[in-house]
């Protein structure tokens, strides 16, 4: 008997699937090597949709109740991501010539190196390492076989070329040869050059790749090039891949801004330097055992923002506005916010946003005043757009009263919470419940810390931590700034 395909689906969809009707079905599923790593309603893509060379799309429906995605016991493809991009000029209705030169290429490089018999593993031993490898291939001479002029596939016929700038995805294995991933990138030129036809007739194109797959695997979106994101036809467009793909429509996956092989981000920085992303990953369990227990988080990235930093002394006073910087961090790594220099807003930013809004008076500007909970959600909603709730907890000792509604915040809007009282401020990333007690543990990032920024410090000392109910003081009143997920792609 067969055995039954595994199933790796990224988050965002494992957490779709559970909330669709029992009746639905996917009319097909995108393999990887032997393992399904994602879900696809239709038995082909929307248009600018493009599965990369190595990965397969294979048509039957599958009942979405009999998917089951265990990322902990199903195995992960063994993939190399390949990087091929070129400016191309071809016919707009054939583009063989171009496909038989990458066939036929003399000589094929990755990420600068020549590949004659050898693997890739063997020319780049350290495959684990890269993001993503970038492939090149020449023809006689050492022209660029794409780059050596216009490809021609008849002097003499007066059509019409049209010249494109193509960036294509494959996926190999680490043991492909020469042969295997010259057949791979020109299968993807292929796909590529013909769906960005699809959307702009004389190729003028934006193509990016983005990883909304299971095990981190991408696909390509293509989008006419000057294309205002925020126009209705865009926001359609990328709605109907959503849908196509079983990804959720409350934030954005392909916007050009989430391409997965733009700038790289340090996953140590998020991005921006001097700051730590996601320092409760790798800490200590929350204690509760896993019997009648459920975890509760948040979802996506966050910079840890603390005490002292960008040398800017906020010591006993800007505890809430790092809070707020953190979920700042989250809003731009989530895609729903950039900011115009590429940093999270200053306290004096904040501090202009609240006198904007009328919160505050002008002199407030520059000064070390503290803010709480509401002015947190007002500064939020100015400087992003992001609206929030408050939960007002009349004393610490009700807190842990309030697991279950936290507890329904992570699993549906996933932000970060800014928890205000007592004269503190922290961030709470998680609950962790234990349905027959009540218990409830909290996993709390505190601003409070005025280290440098030292993941092992500051996970040893629980600057990061699951935290009983008694860290809230019994007699203090709180109240908690939950912000709603924009419901935006």
């Amino acid at each position: 008997m067969k055995e039954p395909v595994p199933f790796l689906l990224a988050e965002h969809t494992n957490r779709l699937l559970s909330r669709q009707p029992p009746d639905s079905i996917a009319r097909a599923t995108i393999h990887a090597q032997d393992i399904c790593v994602g879900l696809s309603k239709h038995a082909s893509f929307p248009a600018g949709l493009v599965l990369p060379a190595g990965l397969h799309l294979n048509c039957g429906s599958v009942k979405l109740q009999d998917v089951t995605s265990n990322a902990a016991s199903s195995p992960t493809p063994s993939l190399v991501a390949l990087q091929y991009v070129a400016a191309v000029c071809v016919k707009s209705n054939d583009i063989q010539s171009l496909i038989t030169s990458i066939k036929d290429a003399d000589v094929i490089t990755v990420n600068g190196q020549s590949i004659v018999d050898e693997t890739i593993a063997q020319v780049i031993p350290n495959l684990s390492d890269q993001r993503v490898v970038v492939v090149d291939v020449y023809n006689s001479g050492r022209n660029h076989a794409n780059k050596e002029g216009p490809v021609y596939n008849s002097v003499s016929s007066g059509r019409k070329f049209v010249t494109i700038n193509l960036d294509c995805l494959v996926y190999c294995s680490p043991t492909s040869a020469r042969q295997q991933i010259l057949g791979l990138v020109a299968t993807s030129v292929k796909d590529v050059f013909n769906a960005s036809m699809s959307i702009a007739e004389n190729g003028q194109v934006s193509i990016t790749h983005h990883r909304v797959l299971g095990a981190d695997l991408a696909v390509t979106y293509i989008s006419p090039l000057r294309e205002d994101e925020q126009s209705a036809e865009s926001v359609t467009r990328r709605r109907c891949v959503h849908d196509a793909l079983f990804l959720p429509a409350d934030r954005p996956l392909f916007r050009r801004s989430c391409s997965a092989f733009g700038t790289a981000i340090s996953f140590t920085d998020g991005g921006w330097p001097g700051r730590l992303a996601n320092v409760h990953e790798g800490i200590k369990s929350h204690g509760l055992g896993s019997e009648g227990v459920s975890v509760h988080m948040m979802q996506g990235k966050y910079l840890y923002c603390h005490y002292l930093q960008d040398k800017f002394n906020d010591a006993k006073w800007g505890c809430a506005y790092r809070s707020l910087q953190t979920i700042l961090s989250w809003c731009a790594l989530e895609q729903y916010v950039q900011f115009e220099d590429g940093k999270v807003p200053s306290h004096k930013q904040i501090q202009q946003a609240l006198v904007d809004v009328g919160d505050k008076k002008s002199e407030f500007v520059g000064s070390k005043e503290w803010i709480g909970a509401n002015e947190v959600c007002y500064a939020l909603e100015k400087l992003t757009g992001v609206t929030s709730k408050i939960l007002h907890v009349s004393r610490g000792a009700e807190m842990e009263s309030k697991g279950r509604e936290l507890a329904q915040h992570f699993d549906t809007q996933g932000s970060p919470v800014m928890v205000g009282g007592g004269v503190l401020a922290w961030t709470i990333l998680g609950v962790a419940r234990d349905s027959r007690t009540g218990e409830t543990k909290f996993l709390i990032l505190d601003p409070h810390y005025e280290g440098r920024d030292d993941l092992a410090v500051i996970q040893n000392k629980r600057w990061v931590a699951w935290k009983g109910e008694d860290v809230f003081v019994p007699d203090a009143f709180y109240n908690l700034c939950m912000p709603q997920r924009p419901t935006t792609v």
